[in-house]
């Protein structure tokens, strides 16, 4: 099966002038963005910029090339720009305006980049969920929130960066990348918008449309392409276009872009979602609809509860401290442990979901994160 690192090699000798940008190149960039460029990249409102090259050499003096990115993010997207870096493609590439805002005590994490393709067109770079605590929290807390922080600093940053460069602009992410590029599109200024040729969502998340009508003409330009097993993606709604990629996974790793088909330029679709996804996708909604809105605050509030006492940062931290997690849960009394249990129990009722999750176990040992 051709994947990403296959369309890297194709595609490395031929400049953007010779093959225009697409959507593989920005799934590319939606990866770059998880990689740790403080000290490397210039910083969100600063002058400057640094090459893909040059951000490499770098990278590799600072972290190396064997550094792991977290608890469950692949070395699969090191290796990638590694090779991107090869290649006369992406090598001379000017990457800047770099944030990676992270907050443990407001529970906020905010990261992006932007892609300098040539003096008219830039992308927009939109990172998902790192290894920090702060950034899942942040998540969970969308089960009762209407926004939070990494929404508004989302649209601040593509509204800036939109203001301080000419030409036209494309907004991509991945997984919380795609779900913050698809609400920042829909939320950002007119003149900011009129400026935006196509947005990409690659497996984040969408929104709770119940909450609003959105405008007809903005989601024309956006797009999300999801796994026909997507469970990351499939939670909320997407009042924007959606095509179902063919991936090589099976059950939660067919998050992984990596995983994803691609012949030429383009991905190889499916037609449905699989079954099993479906199902689970109903099944989510179900318990979430039964919850009510205190319910799900106190949910949100005592998951937080017993992360706090483990004192873990990362996720990573945390995969270390399971006992102290174990043990922290088991000391909260009954009543308010049920509003963690009865909703995740009520869940794990449900035969697809189990069948999910136990590929998943299996599936796991094929990873190196």
């Amino acid at each position: 099966m051709t994947n990403l690192f296959d369309y890297i090699v194709w595609r490395g000798d031929l400049s953007f002038k010779h093959a225009r940008l697409n959507k593989i190149d920005c799934l590319l960039f939606s990866q770059m963005v998880m990689l740790d460029f403080d000290k490397i990249v210039p910083k969100f409102n600063d002058d400057g910029f640094i090459t893909i090259e040059e951000a490499r050499d770098l990278y590799n003096e600072i972290h190396g090339k064997d550094k792991k990115l977290g608890l469950i993010i692949p070395l699969t997207i090191v290796e990638a720009f590694y090779e991107m870096s090869n290649h006369n493609r992406y090598k001379h590439l000017k990457i800047s305006d770099y944030i990676n805002d992270v907050d443990d005590e407001t529970h906020t994490q905010f990261c992006g980049l932007t892609v300098e393709v040539n003096e008219n067109m830039h992308v927009i770079v939109l990172s998902g969920t790192d290894d920090t605590l702060a950034g899942w929290r942040e998540n969970l807390s969308l089960i009762y929130k209407d926004y939070v922080q990494a929404h508004l600093k989302a649209v601040n940053y593509v509204e800036n960066i939109i203001s301080k460069y000419n030409g036209k602009f494309i907004v991509c992410g991945h997984s919380k990348g795609g779900h913050l590029s698809l609400y920042s599109a829909l939320k950002i200024g007119d003149e900011a918008f009129s400026k935006i040729v196509k947005v990409f969502n690659f497996d984040g998340q969408g929104i709770d449309e119940t909450k609003e009508i959105y405008d007809k003409e903005r989601l024309k330009k956006i797009t999300a392409y999801l796994p026909g097993g997507s469970l990351i993606g499939r939670l909320f709604d997407h009042p924007e276009k959606q095509k179902i990629l063919h991936s090589e996974c099976v059950s939660v790793y067919q998050h992984d872009a990596f995983s994803w088909e691609i012949v030429g330029k383009d991905f190889v679709y499916e037609k449905h979602f699989l079954k099993d996804c479906e199902e689970i996708n109903k099944q989510i909604k179900t318990v979430l609809s039964e919850m009510d809105y205190d319910m799900r605050v106190k949910f949100v509030t005592t998951v937080n509860q017993i992360l706090d006492s483990t004192n873990a940062i990362t996720l990573s931290d945390l995969s270390n401290r399971k006992m102290s997690f174990l043990s922290s849960y088991f000391k909260i009394d009954k009543r308010t442990r049920k509003y963690v249990s009865d909703p995740i129990k009520k869940l794990f009722k449900n035969k697809a979901v189990q069948n999910y999750f136990l590929k998943a176990i299996k599936e796991s040992k094929k990873y190196k994160m």
